[in-house]
């Protein structure tokens, strides 16, 4: 057999090569660092760094696309891959630390770099990387990383590490969505940054939590959590993130986010599920505990069937609200301070979830895993509102009249004098007597703010869909003096409710969930502040704090300030 080889020219080559030569010289770094001291499991601090550019092309720190710092955290002795999203990393995607101004080719700068440990303790090795956003990482480009030997603990043993309370705050997110009004709106002392301050462990799934206030003697800050871990506890967790107890009360499971009274005592709604496939049905019992663990009273049983009961809700005079489905009804009852129930409001049908999961507190979570939605109680008036898939209705704290809607809407929220709540059509403005007012096309969670410039006019922000929407997931800003809307795309899916953060100087931040882990902050305008990957699951609404953001995640909660 003969063959026949055929040479290519090196003249014909020669042109191709120096292509490659300049794509590949477009991107250069090099990294000096100090040496890195051991980092709590978690942990969110700032490591100083200097960045040589050393390529042809300017790194330009704003647009579509700027330059940022950032890294990735490997196993000891693990090499990158080509496969994604993970590409061998054991966290591949790390915070960004921004450019202060474009850096020429040949210059350098020195940054204070964002670095957050991976969530479990170990040996690992941190790699810095620069990135082009949405073009190229640059250790993909053929650029060396700069790779430090560090080891992660856990942080019970960490050393160094300062966890400060947060400053005073004499309100508290005492609540589900923090307030009576469901608004998921609170005053903080500053921006928040988004550095992890500390993760505990709870050894089972928690509910969202409620955050006693701080006063100037500096007690309180408690945090009060309810789990499905073996011991169905109700767990007292001090602002250190330390566990100061667990009060198992007596067989019964802490489904809700439990709510806390005037006197400091906490209210927290108990089930029992029958043993048996869905509908789920059980028994229930609201409990009446001190602030150091104490059960001081507690209601008599219930029974509930098909889906959980809701979160609690307190009125002014320390009346607790609770809506209890059953097969022929859905019952508004009121627990009075000696929680002794009475029949307050409800609906003569068979409940139903109708409209699924769109309303749940996260998308994908199964409806009948998932407590329902609170009543809302405005302040002012003492009107009760409340709703399920099918009706939206009102009562009269102290009794009397009220009025009933056939509203397809969920989770109602309070400010102003207008009710907000989420519809089949769309998120719906009532006034405090049903009369609608203004709707919107987008479905979703809800939170309230106030228009920027203007406090006496309120801003709606929701997580959802338009239908046929320009987004697809978004968190979308309405303000109502205009109607105007702006849209800040979230990537990924299982979004869920958001908290709003209205800082001193009167611009409001938006702190959203996704239940892969991923926490953010976005400004008024739409535009990103901050991201944060938390490590697992997200599977409630935050609370808020001051200058702590409290995030249920699958087995722990933790703090973000």
């Amino acid at each position: 057999m003969t063959r026949t080889v055929k040479f290519t020219p090196i003249a014909l080559l020669l042109p191709l090569l120096t292509i490659l030569d300049v794509e590949a010289a477009q991107y250069g770094a090099t990294y000096t660092t100090g040496t890195i001291s051991n980092l709590a499991a978690g942990q969110t601090s700032t490591v100083s760094i200097t960045v040589r550019n050393t390529g042809t092309l300017a790194w330009v720190n704003s647009g579509a696309t700027p330059y940022r710092l950032s890294y990735h955290w490997y196993a000891p002795g693990a090499v990158a891959t080509s496969r994604p999203p993970s590409y061998g990393a054991v966290v591949w995607n790390g915070l960004r630390t921004d450019l202060p101004r474009t850096i020429a080719p040949n210059t350098q700068v020195t940054l204070a770099a964002r670095l957050q440990a991976p969530p479990s303790a170990g040996s690992y090795t941190l790699k810095w990387d620069m990135i082009h956003e949405g073009v190229a990482w640059f250790s993909q480009q053929g650029v060396p990383t700069r790779d430090q030997a560090v080891t992660v603990v856990a942080i019970a043993t960490a050393t160094g590490i300062v966890i400060a309370l947060p400053p005073e705050d004499r309100v508290g997110w005492l609540q589900d969505r923090g307030n009576p009004e469901g608004t998921g709106w609170h005053v903080p002392a500053a921006e928040p940054k988004g550095e992890v301050v500390w993760r505990l462990g709870l050894g089972g799934r928690p509910t969202p939590p409620v955050v006693a206030p701080r006063d100037p003697s500096g007690s309180g800050g408690t945090i009060f959590v309810g789990t499905d871990n073996g011991a169905r506890a109700l767990v007292i967790v001090t602002p250190f993130g330390t566990q100061a107890s667990a009060i198992a009360l007596q067989g019964f499971l802490v489904h809700t986010a439990p709510a806390i009274r005037s006197d400091g005592s906490v209210v927290v709604v108990g089930v029992q599920y029958d043993p048996g496939s869905p509908p789920r049905k059980g028994k229930g019992r609201v409990f009446r505990v001190t602030p150091v663990g104490r059960v001081v009273s507690a209601s008599q049983d219930f029974a509930f069937q098909r889906y959980s009961l809701s979160a609690p809700k307190v009125d002014r005079n320390d009346n607790t609200y609770i809506l209890i489905p059953d097969d022929a009804n859905t019952r508004l009852m009121k627990f009075d301070r000696s929680m002794v129930p009475t029949k307050v409001g409800g609906f003569g049908y068979e409940f139903s979830g109708g409209m699924g999961c769109i309303f749940c507190p996260l998308e994908g979570l199964p409806f009948g895993e998932t407590p329902g939605p609170p009543p809302a109680i405005d302040p002012v008036s003492s009107r009760v509102i409340y709703s399920d898939s099918h009706f939206l209705a009102a009562t009269i704290a102290s009794g009397g009249g009220g009025w009933q809607r056939e509203v397809k809407g969920w989770q109602p929220a309070i400010r102003g004098g207008l009710i907000y709540i989420n519809t089949d059509r769309g998120v719906e403005a009532r006034d405090l007597n049903g009369n609608r007012q203004w709707g919107s096309p987008m479905t979703g969670s809800i939170a309230i703010g106030q228009s920027p410039g203007d406090p006496s006019r309120n801003f709606v922000y929701l997580v959802g869909r338009i239908p046929g929407g320009r987004h697809g997931v978004s968190l979308e800003m309405i303000d109502m003096r205009n109607n105007r809307i702006t849209g800040a795309p979230l990537e990924g899916q299982g979004w869920g409710t958001p908290v709003v953060l209205n800082l001193p100087d009167g611009r409001e931040v938006v702190v959203v969930a996704r239940q892969d882990g991923m926490l953010q902050a976005i400004r008024q305008d739409g535009t990103r502040l901050w991201s944060l990957l938390l490590g697992s699951k997200v599977v409630g609404s935050p609370a808020v704090v001051s200058g702590r953001i409290y995030v249920p995640t699958e087995d722990a909660i933790v703090a973000v300030r």
